[in-house]
């Protein structure tokens, strides 16, 4: 009877409560209560912005970034970033270069098990 009931909950409008639910849950809706924890660390020498974007649920799997590239204009891109798992949290690692013209830098987070995207990483570098 349960299965049917979860089946059936998860096409209600906000879910079914249902009598063995903790109170406040409902059935089919989405599990908005746990944030994502994030910490980045960064090595430079200027002012750094850094805008990491995951789909739901990315983090809980190992990831990988590709090399960020220059957003319209000419630059070597940054691939001295890393993401890692660090104490329950998504930890992105970037070093950036004295040289590295500023500008903004985009890659792709892509899953390390089948290559898929989990999002993207922003990088702003002022003057």
């Amino acid at each position: 009877m349960r299965a049917w009931a979860d089946a059936f909950a998860a096409f209600l409008p906000g879910g079914f409560p249902q009598p063995w639910a903790p109170p406040g849950a409902s059935y089919g809706a989405p599990n908005s209560a746990q944030p994502l924890a994030l910490a980045v660390h960064v090595s430079s020498a200027r002012p750094i912005e850094v805008a990491p974007t995951l789909n739901p649920g990315c983090d809980l799997i190992a990831l990988t970034v590709e090399p960020l590239q220059g957003q319209g204009f000419a630059a070597p891109p940054i691939d001295n970033v890393t993401i890692t798992k660090v104490a329950g949290r998504v930890r992105v690692s970037i070093t950036v270069s004295a040289d590295q013209p500023p500008g903004t830098y985009r890659g792709t987070i892509r899953k390390t098990v089948d290559g898929s995207m989990a999002g993207d990483l922003t990088v702003t570098i002022s003057q």
